[in-house]
């Protein structure tokens, strides 16, 4: 079977998907991604994935959308795929009416996260972009044959706006964790202490993380104030960012000036060793008011048996069951926020015991087994399909089988 991946950055779509690739690679699929240039097309063709450049802006941007859709219109047409499936916004609608230009027999958009178009528009500039947006996905929703859908929400927030029917709409929570990257099991203990060094915490420092872009709508604003609020607490804490800033979002980055360290606030930028940040943290905060899919930096805190404070936002409330593995607050509330992070740092047991609730939904709600079963199932009609056991590459440019 050959399929067509549409993609909007091509580090993202490493990240984001190697491990779905490679559960479809083991399965039969030929994998040929059309994206943007960028750091990790090697790593893509390591694992089987042949990947094909094309102009992309992720912005508004006319001209280069109507190049984007004839390009992709172009390589479609040469590489005749079975099937077409797209992420991301310009994939799903510019790559739905492609596909269907090209006669590609099934098509599948898929929804990580809405995102910010379909917030209230605050300006007429605002208001534009969203009826640009909300015409383009209904057109393209109109020639998909199915959308896949990582939250309720947004399933039914396309439902309501007559994007894609009920019918053509697959919900499946979350695109998966590989359980054999991140667990608690896969730390080596003398890391770890090498970690706390470099980063001057002491062991009775209690660290609580948050992991994503550098953009106000991630909540970085309100996980800073909360760490100001936290100079008063008589726990020695350290709240640490983690994440690249994005000065491209002109409307949403933030400068480095706002980032500046603090008795209990750090932000170190973009990190490889994910896991075991996560594994000296105690506590996993994501206080996001972006429509988020379900959120990467939360599964991997599940999967690292961790607590999870998130806001009661589309996405991010598919991570946690209340007083259970952790605490949903309201969105832009950094009291909120300060508050209940204060009652897992002053209760070791309630963290102990949250954090092993939390290791239970991501293996029975979350891992790559479960979630890429139901998914090569649903839009590639593949029969009990076989999903491999598989980690990253300490480089983080392969795979291997277990």
């Amino acid at each position: 079977m050959k399929v067509v991946f549409l993609g909007n950055l091509n580090e993202g779509v490493w990240q984001l998907r190697h491990d779905l690739f490679a559960s479809m690679i083991h399965n039969g699929c030929e994998i040929t991604a059309l994206l943007p240039e960028g750091p990790k097309t090697q790593a893509l063709n390591n694992i089987g994935v042949q990947v094909r450049y094309v102009t992309f802006n992720r912005f508004v941007s006319f001209r280069h959308d109507f190049i984007y859709l004839f390009e992709v219109y172009r390589h479609i047409k040469e590489i005749k795929p079975d099937v077409v499936f797209a992420n991301t916004i310009k994939p799903n609608t510019f790559g739905m009416i492609a596909a269907k230009w090209a006669g590609v027999p099934r098509r599948v958009g898929s929804v990580a996260g809405s995102g910010r178009s379909f917030d209230p528009p605050k300006s007429w500039r605002d208001r534009f972009i969203n009826r640009i947006v909300l015409t383009l996905y209904r057109m393209g929703g109109k020639r998909a044959d199915m959308f896949w859908f990582q939250n309720g929400d947004d399933l039914e927030l396309f439902n309501s706006l007559r994007i894609i029917p009920r019918e053509k709409s697959l919900l499946v929570r979350g695109s998966g964790i590989n359980l054999n990257d991140f667990s608690p099991e896969l730390v080596d203990a003398n890391e770890i202490v090498q970690l706390r060094a470099e980063l001057n915490l002491s062991p009775d420092t209690i660290v609580i993380t948050m992991i994503g872009r550098v953009i106000w709508p991630k909540g970085v604003g309100e996980f800073i104030e909360a760490s100001r609020i936290a100079k008063n607490w008589k726990r020695k804490v350290r709240f640490l960012l983690i994440g690249a800033l994005d000065l491209n979002d002109k409307n949403n980055s933030i400068g480095e000036d706002f980032l500046k360290q603090t008795d209990t606030f750090q932000w170190l930028g973009n990190r490889r060793d994910i896991k075991n940040i996560l594994s000296l943290s105690d506590i996993v905060t994501l206080p996001s008011y972006f429509r988020e899919g379900v959120p990467r930096s939360l599964l991997e805190g599940l999967a690292m048996g961790k607590p999870i404070v998130t806001t009661d936002s589309p996405g991010c409330r598919e991570t946690v069951e209340e007083e259970i593995n952790g605490f949903l607050i309201p969105p832009k509330n950094p009291e909120a926020l300060a508050n209940v992070l204060k009652i897992l740092v002053d209760d070791t047991e309630k963290r102990i015991l949250f954090g092993k609730e939390s290791l239970r939904k991501a293996h029975q709600e979350f891992s790559n087994s479960i979630v890429h079963q139901k998914l090569l199932q649903s839009f590639l009609g593949i029969d009990n399909p076989v999903i491999p056991r598989i980690r990253t590459t300490q480089d983080d440019n392969n795979i291997e089988f277990i």
